[in-house]
């Protein structure tokens, strides 16, 4: 039993960087969830709505550590996370999960508590 939990330690150990979707990923299922917002007939909601569950996954499991104000709605969040991407097309390339969480962190920031 032993020798299993050390492999799966040293497993995770080597695999904490690995990622399978990119912000370049995250592209076209945010492209079909503004066409979706739009009421556009030409949406694919499949697609629409992987983009709207990836990103409130990671809200969700961030939202921890964010300051988000209580009238903030889920609509918001996701027009939110997709302004950010489409204004940083240089970062496509990092992993989803931290363009959101970027995102979030830019938009849902606490205010620091400064012990001067």
């Amino acid at each position: 039993m032993q020798s299993i939990i050390s492999a799966l330690l040293l497993f995770t150990a080597f695999s904490t960087n690995a990622y399978f979707y990119s912000g370049n990923d995250l592209r076209e299922p945010m492209r079909q969830y503004l066409k979706a917002e739009a009421n556009d007939k030409d949406t694919d909601y499949l697609k629409a709505f992987e983009y709207a569950g990836y990103a409130i996954g990671v809200y969700d499991s961030t939202a921890p550590f964010l300051c988000t104000p209580s009238k903030v709605n889920r609509n918001q969040i996701l027009a939110m996370i997709a302004k950010y991407l489409n204004s940083n097309p240089e970062d496509w390339h990092l992993p989803a999960r931290t363009l959101i969480q970027s995102s979030l962190f830019e938009s849902f920031s606490c205010p620091s508590e400064d012990k001067d």
